[in-house]
């Protein structure tokens, strides 16, 4: 992978998503933790790196915020403020890539670090996140139609949930487990954009928060995970009401996803996910995985993925599956920032 442009320095805590088939990234702290607004898109077609301009418009410097794809432009929201008392933001900006120009959003509804975010044809949700530095949940969705704000049906929204599994079908976002109130839980939920609805649906798994969480092209994949005690090294997916149990035999090793810090998951084709790092001891935090597998499941079989080829943590990297393959840049390792990328074919 080659590096960067010059001034777009390694980083970590960036908003990154997938445009197209190349990958955005923007914003999070450098290696004094000094947060920053500067971006860049990564063409792995043809290894090449573009500066995202800095203009009128663009969002304050921040760690932690969130960036969607509408596929047209890019929409760059929340996040903290990377000072002291890491404060939440509920300011953002929309980027344009053809015209390379910046347009600030209104204020939304909510602050929110980290949330979930996904487009899904007329408008962006985001779901969930927190508060910064207490780390508290935020309750509910707020919605934007590239004009404006909306909160989404509170009826039925499971609530101030942490780190619950999350997969979106395109359409409808779906949620398993998490932390509510200090305990972790097993319900198991829905919202449907569209019709502005939340649904209750049927549970299966043990309660659970920081599950992996995968939408396969017809199932919601969940797997991994801990319950306050343990890592788990098991899942099930659902498909329709039902919950059918994964095979284990070389599944990755027990772990969880440790929100924006380590582990990924998407969907390599219909039918097939892939589970990558992760954190692997409940014990010791700094203890992250740089390796994982496939599951099939049609055939319920893993294939082991090895470790990417640095060796490095890249904790809070921005990892990124382009529909073609995954690429993962930057993050801290050593100690220390790297500038390293890594990229993974299937």
């Amino acid at each position: 992978m080659s590096d960067p442009p010059s001034g777009f320095v390694p980083r970590s805590k960036a908003a990154s998503c997938a445009l197209e088939s190349s990958v955005f990234i923007w914003g999070g702290s450098d290696v004094n933790n000094v947060a920053l607004d500067t971006g860049a898109i990564y063409a792995p077609a043809t290894d090449t790196w573009t500066t995202v301009s800095k203009a009128a418009g663009m969002p304050s410097p921040r760690t932690f915020a969130t960036c969607v794809w509408t596929g047209s432009v890019v929409v760059v929201y929340g996040g903290t403020d990377g000072g002291m008392a890491q404060m939440a933001l509920n300011s953002g900006s929309i980027y344009d890539p053809k015209s390379g120009s910046w347009t600030a959003l209104p204020k939304a509804p909510s602050a929110r670090s980290q949330p979930l975010g996904y487009w899904d044809g007329n408008r962006v949700l985001f779901w969930g996140g927190n508060n910064g530095a207490q780390n508290n949940a935020v309750a509910g969705a707020d919605r934007f139609n590239l004009t404006s704000w909306g909160a989404a049906a509170g009826m039925g929204d499971p609530g101030a949930v942490l780190a619950p599994a999350s997969a979106f079908d395109g359409s409808v976002l779906y949620l398993q487990g998490g932390v509510v109130g200090g305990y972790r839980q097993d319900r198991v939920s829905s919202y449907t954009g569209g019709a502005d609805k939340w649904a209750t649906l049927s549970k299966s798994l043990s309660a659970r928060s920081s599950a992996f969480g995968i939408w396969d092209g017809s199932r919601f994949v969940v797997w991994g995970g801990n319950d306050g005690f343990n890592l788990h090294n098991d899942g099930k997916y659902m498909t329709g009401s039902t919950w059918t149990t994964m095979n284990t035999t070389d599944a990755p090793s027990a772990r969880m996803l440790a929100v924006r810090r380590s582990g990924w998951a998407f969907e390599v084709r219909p039918g097939v996910s892939a589970i990558l790092g992760g954190q692997i001891s409940l014990q010791n935090t700094a203890l992250l995985s740089s390796s994982g597998a496939t599951y099939d499941a049609e055939a319920n079989q893993w294939q082991p993925i090895g470790d990417w080829t640095s060796g490095e943590d890249h904790e809070y990297g921005a990892g990124v599956w382009t529909g073609q393959e995954f690429v993962l840049w930057s993050g801290r390792s050593g100690g220390t920032v790297t500038g390293t990328g890594e990229r993974l074919a299937f």
